[in-house]
């Protein structure tokens, strides 16, 4: 046989699955799933009721060690996922003022 039509055959046997089988083409592929809606999801919302030391929150961060931090005009506030701990004049002597 000649090289070029042993080649061939090689290819073509490689290239063409034994029947019964599907190529990865032909294969179903499972279906995505909508994202969900809004209303779905969980949300909260923190306010000084929560120990937030104001309700604007002018710059929000969140730092490798997962605290989220988030700056108001009443203080730094520092957040766990829980609960706040807040930096301020009165709690953090640094502080000349709580902007």
């Amino acid at each position: 046989m000649h090289y070029r039509t042993f080649a061939r055959l090689i290819a073509f046997a490689i290239l063409i699955p034994p029947s019964g089988t599907q190529t990865m083409a032909q294969q179903k592929l499972p279906q995505r799933q909508a994202p969900p809606s809004l209303a779905q999801k969980i949300h909260d919302f923190w306010t000084t009721d929560n120990g937030l030391p104001q309700n604007a929150v002018n710059e929000v961060i969140q730092t490798q060690d997962g605290y989220v931090w988030l700056a108001t005009q009443e203080g730094l506030a520092r957040f766990d996922g829980i609960q706040f701990t807040i930096f301020d004049k009165r709690t953090t002597a640094e502080f000349q003022n709580n902007d």
